[in-house]
């Protein structure tokens, strides 16, 4: 099933409380400047062409924009997304399945050095520095991350190891924008 673009905004907006006042302005304006940079992945639009945006494709500005809460640059964003689409998508499937419904959910984790990496890399693309991404679940914090840890890590050894984390709760967001696609519809 496809969305059209007024409806994915509208939900988007829901979902990040946006106020209509700013959806139709500077919320709309982030989501079109996410698009320039390609996002959602597959996708061209281009002026009058008419998209259905699959929920794959919409979770993918809901995590660009959850990213931006952090102040992350667009460019890193976008990069980080592209890069890590494979293990996203499994933790966005994780993120509603059975066990996470039944309350344990799904906290998505980032590593951001965006500032220092390209100073401890000897000033080389900022591409080093897009921050990794893995996750949890809250009942048990073991944190898995892609091509850093060898296997899952308790989360108090990880917090131990690292200076800073990035933590949003997936679970939370991807229910949030579910119900606001659903209320979309009607």
């Amino acid at each position: 099933m496809g969305f059209r673009y007024r409806q994915v905004e509208a939900a988007l907006a829901c979902t990040f409380r946006v106020s209509v006042e700013f959806q139709t302005r500077a919320f709309r304006g982030r989501i079109n400047h996410l698009q320039r940079l390609g996002l959602p992945m597959g996708v061209s639009p281009g002026k009058g062409k008419k998209i259905d945006y699959s929920r794959e494709q919409i979770c993918q500005w809901l995590l660009a924009l959850e990213f931006s809460e952090f102040g992350i640059d667009p460019k890193i964003i976008v990069s980080m997304i592209q890069r890590d689409w494979k293990h996203l998508a499994r933790y966005i499937r994780d993120a509603i399945d059975e066990e996470s419904c039944a309350g344990n959910e799904v906290i998505l984790v980032m590593t951001p050095a965006v500032m220092s990496d390209p100073w401890r890399l000897g000033g080389r693309t900022l591409i080093p520095s897009v921050p990794r991404l893995g996750m949890f679940r809250l009942k048990e914090p073991n944190i898995l991350i892609p091509h850093v840890t060898s296997g899952p890590l308790p989360f108090w050894i990880w917090l131990a190891t690292n200076p800073r984390l990035g933590l949003v709760n997936l679970t939370n967001r991807i229910v949030a924008l579910d119900n606001a696609l659903e209320a979309s519809q009607t």
